[in-house]
């Protein structure tokens, strides 16, 4: 068997769950145990364990929760109710509210904020809601959703 980076995650998720869950439900604990504070330390605590870098610990937990593909529906990626990405366009563009904004050549690299109403190509967010940002590229469209707690992206597949 292969072990891919996703299933290496996969296993690797699961056995801090178990380790966790067993931590917390063993009747013979030792005077003094203290669980760890947070999900971070946890995970860093159970790859201290078993001899797994930060570095390949990062490398897992980003591959998790940044690197995942998201279902693309005729050429189009929904992030939201009302926003949607128009991934195969010959530009880089995003339809937000009922509004098209259209970037670069969909062959150049491009970062792009949305404040949930419209896009914001560069400069200073206004600090009021917590953006999403989009970043285009050749052969993927990636995002990272703060307020949603989702991230990941779509494949191109450019005319």
């Amino acid at each position: 068997m292969v072990m891919t980076s996703k299933s290496f995650v996969t296993i690797f998720a699961i056995l801090a769950c178990f380790e966790v869950m067993q931590a917390a439900s063993s009747k013979d604990m030792k005077p003094g145990f203290k669980y760890p504070a947070t999900i971070v330390e946890t995970l860093q605590e159970f790859a201290k364990q078993r001899g797994i870098s930060e570095s390949k610990l990062a490398d897992s937990l980003f591959e998790l929760v940044v690197n995942q593909p998201c279902w693309r529906q005729g050429g189009i990626g929904m992030l939201g109710n009302d926003t949607y990405i128009l991934i195969d366009s010959d530009k880089n563009a995003i339809k937000v509210s009922g509004k098209l904004w259209e970037g670069l050549p969909n062959s150049q690299s491009q970062t792009v904020y949305l404040d949930g109403q419209k896009v914001i190509e560069a400069g200073a967010l206004d600090g009021k809601s917590e953006p999403v940002v989009i970043m285009f590229s050749k052969s993927k469209v990636r995002f990272i959703d703060y307020k949603n707690k989702r991230a990941g992206y779509f494949r191109r597949f450019p005319q």
